[in-house]
């Protein structure tokens, strides 16, 4: 562009100074186009940055690729205002679009404090009531008459007896979605008392978005960009998913590093906003102590703040308590910290803030992988405000959790694959607990998400190959105990459970550039980690520039004895899966996925077989 520009003012005379005033405002504003562009990856900071953020920008592209985060917003607040701020990785890998600070995201549950500050504004004003009944500021037709009664109070608290609802709700911007009373009506529940406990509720938080436009007669989304997101300079904050917002969104990443098309929920006030990092602070500054308050008064934040409950279950391993829409926690030196995480399919968040000295961070990332990584920042932000790691943090005890049950859970398989049982009794219980661990593995893999899973991302390949190595060695206990197979096979037997039971799974995404014309049927070869060439096979005229092929495989030995150890049998089963979605806008995906085994009896003969299914998604 620059270069075209310069060529249009070569002519002799008196223009040649404009040629050179031109050219420089041209190379200026390439070159500020240039330097906004690389600063969306470097750090942000004013004189009052603490030091430790130095250390923290050296090691967080680090934590990135370890956790296989693919883009991060962070944001650290000191007094109520930001003094650092960073943008790392990519928004969207597929086209190298990089991750800015302006980059809009899903904060997810984080949208839960600011619903509570749009319903305590109303509080505030005086058209509602925190122990107002809901059921009775609500129309006819969405909760039935013979539901327990319930206050606002205690919806903000989770501990209105309401059910979590279905948090994999989700639908395509375009639609059709349900509307939000649509949406409670289907999946309402009270599987506990009003006012017995904590119990997370995300129908909960659409029944107070319901509450909003009915005390007030406006879209919820509406009423609290007035009323909240604008007043606090939440700029790009919105709870609308406009089609042109849905491309400026960052790209989400499943826990298996999938990316995942925009969605949204029917209902909003539970996790629909969309945000940056810099908006996610104005507002958690805005929570601090002597900050401005152009939405709630100091005794309405107060008021938010206040412990009500304790949560129970695994919220209690990372929180004291529950209040109006915010975890809260007692740190190490005494202080009181709230703060709120948020989870998505595809999307990580966490606000975490000390109203008392305004010492707050902010992370967003577009993966659900990111929660080890929020983990070792959060505990490195808490030595840095002189306080023990804050709650969240022991998230990061998870990986040697992890890798010490693996560990335990090989010994084991080893110790049982050599033992016999003592009757056929125990011997059936063994193969009932290996059926059961193949069975809970299985339905385990087919799931888009468990808790678990994002609490150990890193090392859960290696957690299923622990436990398939036991529930093998279980089986062939087993059937030891029913055969009466000699110990030497035993051992050898052991020995094979050890080193090759354990389930090998690879995925791997591979740009493929190929300067050619496809037609049906061309063959093309990726190499994938070192492994051998897979073939793939794409049906499709026209040109073809540009591809993602995505290839899975997990391979699994299964060992047999025979009466005696006079036979063996020793089982290869492998399943692959080639995806390969073309660039190109209209295009389709390709599937191709193989299941092929191979079994050698007495390392004499062998035979196998590979059955495959293509075709277009």
């Amino acid at each position: 562009m620059t270069e075209r520009a310069c060529r249009v003012f070569r002519s002799p005379g008196g223009r040649a100074a404009a040629r050179v005033v031109v050219c420089l405002l041209v190379i200026f504003a390439a070159g500020c186009e240039l330097s906004a562009q690389a600063d969306s990856s470097v750090p942000v900071a004013d004189a009052r940055a603490p030091a430790w953020t130095t250390d923290l920008d050296a090691r967080l592209p680090r934590l990135m690729r370890r956790f296989g985060v693919p883009g991060l917003q962070v944001i650290v607040l000191t007094g109520g205002t930001p003094v650092w701020r960073a943008a790392y990785g990519e928004a969207d890998p597929a086209t190298a679009r990089p991750m800015r600070l302006d980059t809009p995201m899903r904060v997810e549950s984080i949208s839960k404090p600011v619903t509570a500050w749009g319903v305590m504004r109303l509080v505030q004003t005086g058209q509602l009531a925190l122990d107002d009944t809901v059921s009775h500021r609500l129309s006819a037709g969405v909760l039935s008459a013979d539901v327990p009664a319930f206050t606002v109070r205690q919806l903000l608290a989770h501990t209105a007896g309401v059910g979590l609802g279905d948090f994999a709700a989700r639908f395509p911007p375009a639609g059709p979605v349900p509307t939000v009373a649509e949406q409670v009506v289907r999946e309402f529940a009270m599987p506990w008392v009003p006012g017995a406990g904590f119990h997370y509720s995300d129908t909960g938080y659409l029944l107070l978005e319901l509450l909003v436009e009915e005390v007030t007669g406006e879209r919820f989304a509406d009423r609290l960009a007035r009323e909240v997101l604008a007043p606090l300079g939440m700029d790009r904050a919105t709870f609308d998913l406009t089609p042109a917002l849905a491309r400026d969104l960052a790209v989400a990443h499943s826990l298996r590093g999938e990316p995942i098309a925009p969605y949204v929920y029917p209902g909003r006030g539970s996790g629909g906003l969309i945000a940056t990092a810099e908006d996610v602070a104005r507002w958690l500054g805005a929570s601090a102590d002597g900050a401005p308050r152009p939405v709630l008064t100091d005794a309405s934040v107060r008021v938010l703040h206040a412990p009500v409950t304790v949560p129970d279950a695994l919220f209690r391993l990372v929180a004291d308590g529950y209040a109006l829409g915010h975890f809260t926690e007692t740190l190490s030196d005494g202080r009181a910290a709230v703060w709120h995480g948020g989870q998505g399919f595809g999307w990580m968040t966490h606000a975490h803030l000390v109203p008392t000295t305004g010492d707050g961070i902010v992370l967003l990332a577009n993966s659900q992988r990111a929660w080890p990584l929020f983990a070792r920042v959060l505990a490195e932000w808490s030595r840095a405000i002189g306080v023990a790691p804050v709650g969240m943090a022991r998230v990061r005890w998870g990986t040697p959790a992890a890798w010490s049950a693996s560990g335990l859970a090989v010994v084991v398989a080893l110790a049982v694959a050599i033992t016999r049982p003592a009757s056929r009794r125990r011997a059936a219980m063994r193969l009932a607990a290996a059926l059961s661990i193949l069975a809970g593995v299985g339905w385990a893999a087919t799931r888009d998400y468990l808790f678990v899973f994002s609490v150990i991302p890193d090392v859960i390949g290696w957690v299923a190959a622990a436990l398939l190595t036991l529930a093998v060695a279980l089986m062939v206990s087993a059937w030891r105990g029913v055969r009466g197979a000699s110990r030497g096979w035993s051992v050898a037997v052991a020995l094979v459970v050890g080193v090759l039971a354990p389930m090998s799974a690879d995925a791997q995404t591979t740009d493929a550039r190929m300067a050619s014309h496809w037609t049906a049927p061309v063959a093309a070869t990726i190499e994938v980690r070192h492994q051998l060439a897979t073939p793939v096979t794409q049906a499709r005229s026209g040109p073809y520039e540009e591809a993602t092929i995505t290839v899975w495989r997990a391979t699994t030995f299964l060992p047999w004895v025979h009466r005696g150890g006079r036979t063996t049998i020793a089982g290869r089963l492998a399943a692959s899966r080639h995806e390969l979605a073309d660039r190109p806008e209209g295009s389709r995906a390709f599937r191709n996925r193989c299941v092929s085994w191979q079994t050698t009896v007495s390392h004499a003969r062998s035979f196998g077989r590979t059955i495959c299914s293509r075709g277009f998604a």
